[in-house]
């Protein structure tokens, strides 16, 4: 096999360039990797990364993906599109679980119902700890994730990137 054909449906680490890309994600909204954590790249059309929390579980996902194709494991951290790695929601809703994300806006059940339909919010009170890039997890008063947003402060603007209903419109 030529080039990255060989690399097809195995768990690889990052690349420096590519792990650079997820770090800088996760900075644009206020997270970060708790130590012990392990990211491994997926080649597939794209590429998707997963994170791994369990040494013997990444140790078991690298030994099958040398001899199958495995489609995912771990916990999916977001994928590489145009060059550029796009966090997941999976991976957001596991940070802010474990208090290792800060940028955060809370919404009303109104706000809520709307972001779920794939709507933007307005009119909304600037988060506390608003990252420079504006990107935001959105929770409901529950304490539930509803989505990922970039929240645009001059003029209060929240604008749906990905949601939970997504997955029930599109899916992943």
């Amino acid at each position: 096999m030529q080039g990255n054909q060989e690399l097809r449906g195995i768990l690889r680490p990052p690349n420096p360039d590519e792990l650079k890309s997820v770090n800088s994600a996760l900075e644009g909204c206020g997270a970060t990797l708790p130590a012990g954590y392990t990211l491994l790249v997926h080649e597939l059309s794209y590429r998707e990364v997963y994170a791994f929390s369990d040494p013997m579980v990444l140790r078991v996902a690298e030994q099958l993906s040398v001899k199958r194709n495995v489609y995912f494991a771990g916990i999916f951290a977001g994928s590489f599109r145009s060059g550029r790695f796009r966090l997941g929601l999976d991976l957001a809703e596991h940070l802010y679980r474990l208090g290792h994300l800060s940028s955060i806006v809370v919404v009303g059940y109104e706000e809520e119902q709307r972001f779920l339909y794939g709507r933007d919010l307005e009119g909304l009170t600037p988060p506390e700890n608003l990252s420079p890039s504006g990107m935001v997890v959105v929770v409901n008063g529950a304490g539930d994730v509803l989505g990922l947003g970039r929240y645009y402060e001059r003029s209060g603007r929240l604008v749906n990137l990905v949601d939970k209903g997504w997955y029930l419109r599109r899916g992943h």
